[in-house]
């Protein structure tokens, strides 16, 4: 689980400026912080529904036990 924050906090560093404010005060670090990881939440998102496929699964080629149909 901490490698994947780890990962995603790489992520926003470098795609997203995370590592770029210079702000003095801590409501504006906050206000950076909610930006930039507000626009890599719509990345996320935009990311996942551009890689959903809308077509289904094919049925399954055997019957409820598992055994595959006898040859007819």
């Amino acid at each position: 689980m901490r490698w994947s924050v780890e990962e995603t906090f790489e992520f926003s560093k470098g795609c997203f400026g995370l590592d770029q404010c210079q702000a003095r005060l801590h409501i504006a670090i906050i206000r950076h912080t909610v930006l930039v990881m507000t626009a890599l939440t719509v990345y996320a998102i935009a990311a996942a529904l551009e890689a959903r496929t809308d077509t289904q699964a094919p049925p399954p080629t055997h019957t409820a036990r598992g055994h595959p149909p006898s040859p007819a």
